[in-house]
């Protein structure tokens, strides 16, 4: 059996994420950012910055309907990564807020648009999701 990634990074965590999706749901059909959580060159990151809308796009975009939502989207951290304070407002840092707001936007949009620290969160999120298809 194939060894499993560590999760010390995001890039190994969505990896193991896309592995989970495979399982799940075959049929689905889904992206993942593979720069995020990646060391950039000045000219991969200009060029990043370029080609996408906003720096603030979800790590994992899930293209397949469910229930009254049009697809799911997750913004993935490690799992010691802190997103919410106690009083569950997003921590006071400037990239938190800019993809909390996206995610409310998405949302706005009709996707099902979650923060998911480390494996078991992402895999509550994935399951929540398909569930609303059942």
């Amino acid at each position: 059996m194939r060894r499993l990634p560590s999760f010390n990074s995001e890039a190994s965590l969505q990896e193991q994420v896309a592995q989970y999706i495979r399982l799940k749901r075959p049929d689905a059909i889904f992206m993942s950012d593979m720069a995020a959580g990646m060391k950039l060159t000045m000219g991969q990151a200009m060029k990043r910055k370029k080609i996408n809308s906003s720096r603030a796009l979800p790590d994992l975009v899930v293209l397949m309907p469910v229930g009254d939502y049009h697809g799911l989207c997750i913004e993935l951290k490690k799992e010691d990564v802190k997103v919410f304070k106690k009083d569950g407002t997003i921590r006071t840092n400037e990239h938190l807020q800019e993809q909390a707001d996206m995610l409310h936007r998405l949302e706005s949009l009709g996707y099902y648009a979650k923060f998911a620290c480390g494996f078991d969160q992402a895999r509550a999120v994935i399951d929540e999701y398909f569930a609303r298809n059942l």
